[in-house]
């Protein structure tokens, strides 16, 4: 094969994207034109939806129960491994598109439906994720805590962050105050335990009621049956055995405790408490530490 040849599959692929360099182009184009900052995407998402059912293509709105987020899903001859792509589509405030979302979220889109044009020849599935916020409110991060049941590679992952932050006795400081790097500094000198607002904590740190409603209903819908639960900390028998007299159960770590006792799981993975400890037969607390699921 000579340089700069492709082959097979890898031609048919470039082709398709190729096929719709125009049209990519000017959907890049079109978001670059109507900037919107994190969680308002909703010109990108429908300017997203409208390319891909040029397309042939559906998205699922709403994914996550964010707005502005989404999933489209091309599923294979047959189970196999399951290949993601992200979009990002967000501006920064008052500049745009300074850091080129427009371009990510166009060769996403782009690249999806390359690989989905040939998926009937394989098995496994391709998804492309519209991921909102991505510049300042943690949309990814957003996606995870939601408690969603995630397929990956024919496993099932129940995933809920969240935490209460335990370092902040000496305050959260407000980095719009007069003497915020004052008190910064000094508090920094001191080896205090503090947090900067919006910036190192936010007080939406634990879920929300309707998350935690949506998770149990993720749960039911999957029969209260997963292979791995994945969270930031533990429930609260285990935080108690851990911290012992420190420990401070929340509605967080009690609903874990819920979920441990109602759901079917193998394993349950958190590392909020910065150890690599098997603490139960199918408890881990894991910090930095990687392992491969079998």
């Amino acid at each position: 094969m000579e340089s700069g040849q492709l082959s097979g599959e890898k031609k048919a692929i470039s082709d398709k994207i190729d096929s719709m360099r125009e049209g990519l182009v000017s959907l890049s184009h079109d978001i670059h034109g109507h900037p919107e900052t994190g969680f308002q995407e909703y010109h990108a998402v429908e300017a997203i939806e409208a390319f891909l059912k040029g397309q042939g293509m559906g998205m699922e709105r709403d994914y996550c129960q964010i707005p502005t987020a989404f999933r489209a899903v091309k599923k294979g001859k047959g189970n196999g491994p399951v290949v993601a792509f992200l979009a990002e589509y967000d501006a920064l405030r008052g500049i745009g598109h300074g850091c080129g979302h427009n371009v990510i979220a166009a060769c996403a889109v782009g690249a999806f439906l390359g690989l989905a044009s040939r998926m009937e020849a394989h098995d496994g599935e391709i998804w492309l994720i519209g991921t909102p916020a991505e510049e300042g409110g943690a949309g990814k991060v957003l996606m995870l805590e939601r408690g969603q049941v995630f397929d990956l590679g024919g496993r099932t992952f129940f995933a809920m962050g969240g935490a209460s932050s335990h370092d902040i006795q000496d305050g959260v400081l407000e980095p719009d105050a007069p003497d915020f790097l004052w008190r910064f500094q000094w508090l920094n000198a001191q080896g205090a335990a503090f947090r900067v607002n919006h910036r190192s904590w936010w007080r939406e740190e634990l879920p929300s009621e309707a998350e935690y409603a949506e998770a149990r209903a993720s749960l039911g819908r999957a029969g209260w049956t997963v292979d791995y639960l994945l969270t930031h900390c533990a429930p609260t028998s285990i935080q108690n055995d851990l911290l012992g007299p420190l420990s401070k159960p929340d509605a967080l770590t009690d609903f874990l405790e819920e979920i441990g006792q109602r759901c079917q799981f193998k394993y349950h993975f958190f590392g909020h408490y910065h150890r690599n400890e098997i603490v139960r037969k199918k408890c881990v607390l894991l910090y930095e530490q990687i392992i491969r699921l079998k």
